[in-house]
């Protein structure tokens, strides 16, 4: 399966399907016509009988990530012949603007991939069919997946399923490193070694860099984890970039590009392009999701841990799975969602190879790191089983506040970068602006 699922994923990628984003990690795609007209109820048996009808699963735009849904619905339709599932495939920029419509119309998809922010804003609502009871009655047993409260569950009562679990590490191209004779980056490897690194592997007469550094996700907050700090406070009513962890990562991150020139700043970036793929840079940051996008790369390449200053990690957050609850074929749409979270389903996910399953017997097992599986692609993994990985504090205000202040970080970030704003007016700018759009939304 993994195999299958990677030949029709490069075949797409050579096709021009698929570019991973220089920006948060997070693919931004053109948009596409809404379809909130929902399907007819068709007749289902009762009592065990042959299950019948149509259902719509509604997934984030990703040439991998459609592969694998696909494949999921393909084996379910295989064991019931009479069920008919439908991929929907939206790009994430208009995802929630088209579930936020079709839940309107009442004409929601039957079930769809919701994370944290947005379960903040809906599992209230209760748009969201509650799963408490389902999963006792089938016997679910949910420590055995990655669970994020923030992204499953309301007043006591569960409302998302676990899907997806999206961490992050680094990426090395290891031609680059056997070039400049430079060892591979060690499990247990420091800032320092990071920076001593990428400075033996940056050569200006050839234009390679020796890292690469994001300006939004998982970058920011993945580097100020490891200073051990933090740019909210407890109940996200206060956003900081002038205490001394953040400060300290984002001078650190910010040497790296200004002072050494170890990592290319804004104006160096090849347009529609990720750096890493450019065969220039020698180490980026990247989701697990993302790592099929590199398998296209011409050169070798393997993945290393994040480095280590107070803390070792970086960001992670889920992908989970809810049922709407005015769908038409509610115990069609039940059965489907808790197939997607069995073994079977999450197997197809492993295969892939791309996303790591919530499932963590299947994500640590031998489908996901089998030898097919990049150079370290346990480490993906290992973050957060290790505990060596930081949620993003999701909530309705950490999707309202991100979701703006990401721009004013970007741009601020871009200033100092390129030499045009010191970083001391940029964290004031960053504080200011960031606490008004908190303050606006609170």
């Amino acid at each position: 399966m993994k195999k299958i699922i990677r030949s029709r994923w490069m075949a797409a990628a050579l096709a021009g399907a698929m570019v991973l984003t220089a920006g948060c990690g997070k693919k931004e795609e053109p948009a596409q016509p809404a379809k909130t007209e929902a399907p007819a109820a068709e007749s289902k048996a009762e009592g065990g009988g042959e299950k019948s009808g149509t259902i719509r699963f509604a997934i984030y735009t990703d040439t991998a990530r459609d592969l694998v849904a696909q494949a999921q619905a393909e084996l379910y339709m295989e064991k019931n012949p009479g069920v008919k599932v439908e991929i929907v495939s939206v790009p994430f920029a208009n995802y929630y603007t088209q579930l936020g419509q079709g839940l309107a119309a009442g004409s929601a998809w039957d079930v769809f991939m919701i994370n944290g922010a947005s379960f903040a804003e809906l599992g209230k609502t209760g748009q969201l069919m509650d799963l408490t009871d389902e999963i006792t009655s089938r016997g679910m047993n949910m420590d055995e997946y990655v669970v994020d409260p923030m992204n499953s569950a309301y007043q006591g009562r569960t409302y998302v399923l676990p899907y997806e679990l999206n961490t992050s590490a680094i990426l090395y191209n290891k031609d680059m490193f056997d070039a400049a004779g430079v060892e591979y980056p060690s499990p247990d490897w420091t800032w320092e070694d990071f920076q001593e690194t990428a400075g033996k592997l940056t050569n200006p007469e050839k234009n390679e860099f020796g890292c690469y550094i994001r300006l939004g996700q998982p970058d920011i907050n993945s580097f100020v984890y490891q200073a051990g700090g933090n740019m909210f406070n407890e109940d996200l009513t206060k956003i900081s970039f002038d205490t001394p962890e953040v400060k300290k990562a984002l001078n650190y991150t910010t040497d790296l590009v200004t002072k050494y020139g170890y990592a290319p700043s804004p104006e160096q970036l090849p347009a529609n392009i990720a750096p890493f793929m450019t065969n220039k840079i020698a180490m980026a940051s990247a989701m697990c999701f993302e790592v099929l996008t590199v398998e296209a790369a011409e050169f070798n390449w393997g993945i290393a841990p994040w480095p280590k200053d107070v803390n070792q990690g970086g960001s992670y957050w889920t992908q989970g799975m809810a049922v709407y609850n005015g769908t038409k074929n509610k115990d069609l749409a039940l059965d489907y969602i808790f197939f997607l979270a069995g073994e079977e389903a999450q197997n197809v996910m492993a295969e892939a190879g791309g996303a790591a399953p919530s499932l963590l017997k299947v994500a640590q097992g031998d489908k996901y790191l089998d030898a097919d599986a990049p150079d370290g692609m346990k480490y993906f993994v290992d973050e957060f089983v290790e505990g060596r990985a930081v949620a993003e504090p999701f909530t309705a205000k950490w999707g309202a506040i991100w979701g703006s202040a990401t721009s004013v970080v970007q741009t601020e970030l871009s200033l100092v970068r390129t030499g045009k704003e010191s970083l001391e007016d940029a964290i004031a700018k960053m504080g200011a602006d960031s606490q008004k759009l908190l303050d606006e939304i609170s």
